[in-house]
């Protein structure tokens, strides 16, 4: 079944294979714990309770907790599909809590880190585009996300933002991202960015 509902997403939610993959490693994790932990061996036979023991196992391992609730989110959508198709009666992951995430003072990248990381090539190319667009503009990885091609007038080195509440804006940008923009993007009216605000942010 997780096949079927990572073709599903692939096709109907128009998921990047990248996002599409990460589903499956969510999901194989539950399976696996639950080939190891129970003698279930049946998506319709999970219950509530074995989703909570899941989650509990994972905070027991320490793991993050936007770890667990990613994965716990990606067992609910497989459920929610399985629904929808008519395979189960119940979803078992619909109402399990998930650890809360540990309030913190955002995190910051001093300028030398920034270009550091710009300048790594073990680091994917698109990735690195992104890191210097979001530095040198201050943008929202949302609005990131929803950048066009035509959003750039790169004669003032400026964007046009259309933000929350609809709010209309222009940032600036510097040489980092003039540099992309002119060696790697053609010209065209699409998304900058195939990628959707999950697999951004995890990432």
């Amino acid at each position: 079944m997780i096949k079927e509902f990572q073709t599903w997403l692939k096709l109907n939610k128009g998921y990047s294979q990248q996002t599409v993959l990460e589903y499956g490693k969510d999901l194989h994790h539950f399976v696996n714990w639950l080939t190891t932990t129970t003698d279930k061996r049946r998506f319709s036979l999970v219950t509530r309770k074995d989703v909570e023991n899941w989650v509990s196992c994972m905070s027991a391992a320490q793991l993050a907790p936007a770890t667990i609730k990613k994965r716990v989110s990606a067992l609910r959508g497989l459920y929610q599909y399985a629904w929808q198709q008519g395979l189960t009666k119940e979803n078992p992951a619909k109402w399990v809590a998930t650890p809360k995430r540990t309030k913190t003072l955002p995190q910051t990248l001093t300028a030398s880190e920034i270009s550091m990381a710009i300048a790594d090539g073990s680091i994917p190319l698109i990735t690195r585009i992104m890191i210097a667009i979001l530095a040198e503009t201050g943008i929202r990885i949302s609005e990131l996300l929803n950048l066009r091609r035509s959003d750039f007038d790169e004669s003032t080195h400026s964007i046009f933002i259309q933000g929350k509440g609809r709010k209309e804006r222009r940032v600036y940008y510097g040489n980092l991202t003039a540099a992309y923009l002119s060696s790697t993007f053609a010209v065209g009216h699409g998304k900058l960015f195939e990628i959707d605000d999950r697999t951004a942010r995890y990432d």
